[in-house]
């Protein structure tokens, strides 16, 4: 059915197929960032190979896991757990992996102390990362709008996860996630003389109210976003304080992003959910399922296992079979060198050979 044009397909043989056929690359596209995310929690440590191997691996749990906690008659979801945006399967889940990784790969040096070869560890631009931020900020609506469904009369617009809701709620539900999470991470920022804060704040509203995007007020999300870069500032002043090599999932995610599932389990508690539009009685009736913030903590637990669990059981093999870690000298010396050659921050360089007069003219 994949390969079928949609509206030639006999409804009889799969109803709705054209909707299925675009979560085909939503999901593929999910799959791809949370390796992204991955790598965030990895990079400059483990050996490519391995990483290549952890993300066959991660894409296929995080797939298996969507299923679970993110389809409304997925047996979480349709239990009563409650996650719009995909915050427990593509976030806390390679949060999860981390928890595990991170430890094993140590801190990278000049981290936290001096190394003979990279005396500091210099953080990136932050032009470049607030031109990161921005690209993030404009692609999401796209998100957004992919998780709704239409259905007749007039175009009635449910969440992926069944609940009532309306394209203009979604849109401005996220607009002020991101609005209360940047005024409350400017004034950490100030208070802390730290601007990380101002790119982690926008970031912490936004995951802290992406759960609850369609069944939120507006009110509701900017208040949820303005106390979601609190728990983003705990986890991340506590990994600093005992010198832990991870400041973007454990502060994101662990913190905002359990902040925010708990929270759309207790001020949304009640509002029906789940099941299938269409669906009149039976386990998967539609919106027979109820948000509720038993429910949202065991999401929370499962998705934080599933990571734990996977990223266990491979670097087991990985360290077994290709090895898992990068040495401490490479790592000082920087991978663009050691692979490519190429100049790395601690401003060694491996030059090419001479060019010949002619090409050097030239």
């Amino acid at each position: 059915m994949a390969n079928g044009v949609a509206q030639y397909v006999d409804p009889a043989v799969f109803p709705g197929l054209n909707t299925f056929q675009i979560f085909i690359f939503f999901l593929a596209c999910f799959a791809g960032i949370v390796n992204v995310l991955l790598h965030f929690a990895v990079s400059e440590r483990m050996k490519p190979l391995a990483y290549y191997v952890m993300c066959i691996v991660a894409t296929l749990v995080s797939s298996a896991l969507s299923l679970f906690v993110w389809g409304s008659v997925g047996p979480l979801t349709n239990l009563g757990f409650h996650d719009f945006f995909g915050v427990s399967f593509v976030y806390m889940f390679p949060a999860g992996m981390a928890l595990v990784l991170v430890p094993k790969l140590g801190q990278r040096p000049g981290m936290f102390k001096p190394h003979p070869k990279v005396p500091s560890y210099d953080a990136p631009s932050i032009g470049l990362a607030a031109t990161g931020l921005i690209t993030i900020f404009s692609g999401l609506p796209m998100v957004i709008l992919s998780c709704l469904f239409f259905f007749d009369p007039e175009a009635l617009a449910v969440s992926v996860t069944m609940a009532n809701t309306s394209v203009g709620i979604a849109f401005n539900n996220y607009g002020l996630a991101w609005a209360g999470g940047a005024i409350t991470g400017a004034i950490i920022a100030y208070w802390k003389r730290s601007y990380a804060y101002l790119l982690l704040g926008p970031l912490a509203g936004y995951v802290a109210g992406a759960p609850g995007f369609d069944v939120y007020a507006p009110w509701q999300t900017f208040l949820v976003a303005l106390a979601a870069p609190f728990a983003a500032w705990a986890i991340y002043e506590f990994t600093l304080r005992r010198e832990i090599d991870e400041h973007k999932l454990f502060p994101l995610f662990l913190g905002a992003g359990t902040f925010g599932l708990l929270a759309v389990g207790l001020i949304k508690a009640g509002t029906p959910r789940g099941g299938y539009f269409g669906i009149q009685e039976g386990p998967y009736a539609f919106q027979h399922g109820e948000i509720g913030i038993m429910m949202q903590v065991v999401g929370i637990v499962v998705c934080l296992l599933a990571g734990i669990v996977t990223a266990a059981v491979m670097a087991f093999i990985l360290e077994r079979t290709v090895g898992l870690k990068v040495s401490e000298d490479d790592q000082a010396t920087g991978l663009d060198q050691v692979y490519w050659g190429l100049k790395g921050a601690n401003g060694s360089e491996q030059h090419p050979a001479p060019l010949e007069p002619k090409a050097a003219a030239l």
